[in-house]
């Protein structure tokens, strides 16, 4: 009776009770669950090992291979950029990008096959390059942004190529690159009767990164206020 109480009292606190007999009752319903999906779980458990198989080949037989030889291909490849040979380093670096797409070096391809296509003066199919370029760390991601928007100042997209400026000096987050890109899109603006949205962009330059007088920066500083007088006489 004084164990029915401890039981009832449990149940009253949301406390489970726990005999012998109720633990006995678990063990048996599971093993019943057990028993009853057992083809189930069997097949459940030949999938997973299945897929923990294939991951295993396709990481040792495929994806490890495949980075290496991906990346003898881009050093090849790199070696006649550097030779400044564009036209054939176009051809390499389009069949590592088809090749190894998945890989690394095929994402670093696409950064070099953008640059060799705007040498080309190609900037139509750079830009569909650089599109498929994912840029990583530091500078990189304001780089392919930044080339992105050269190659659709080319085109005569004024409005994309100031926007991506404007994007790649937000990446680059930096006195030394920041005022270089907003600057791009200041002086594109002004060859296109846009003075007045130039001035805003050569005022955020001082006002964000050369507010001080700064020895290293000194020159760049005074080109930028010489842009900004220009830009508001104009305007």
């Amino acid at each position: 009776m004084a164990e029915d109480n401890k039981i009832n009292e449990q149940r009253k606190e949301g406390v489970p009770a726990s005999s012998p007999e109720s633990l006995e009752q678990t063990l048996d319903n599971t093993q019943i669950f057990l028993e009853k999906n057992k083809g189930i779980i069997n097949k459940l458990l030949v999938a997973l090992i299945v897929v923990l198989g294939g991951y295993i080949v396709m990481k040792k037989m495929v994806w490890e291979p495949a980075d290496v030889e991906s990346q003898e291909a881009l050093w090849e490849a790199q070696y006649v950029f550097e030779r400044d040979s564009f036209a054939s380093a176009i051809d390499l670096f389009e069949e590592i990008t088809e090749e190894y797409s998945s890989t690394s070096a095929g994402n670093v391809a696409n950064l070099y096959l953008g640059i060799s296509l705007m040498k080309q003066s190609q900037f139509e199919e750079a830009i569909e390059a650089l599109g498929n370029y994912s840029g990583s760390g530091y500078f990189m991601p304001a780089i392919g942004t930044g080339l992105l928007a050269d190659c659709y100042s080319e085109t005569n997209e004024v409005d994309q190529a100031v926007s991506l400026y404007q994007s790649a000096a937000k990446e680059a987050d930096s006195k030394v690159y920041s005022p270089y890109f907003l600057k791009k899109a200041g002086l594109l603006l002004e060859q296109n009767d846009g003075s007045e949205e130039a001035a805003k962009l050569y005022q955020q330059i001082l006002d964000q990164y050369y507010y001080e007088d700064i020895r290293e920066f000194a020159n760049e500083r005074k080109e930028i206020v010489r842009n900004l007088a220009r830009a508001k006489t104009a305007s």
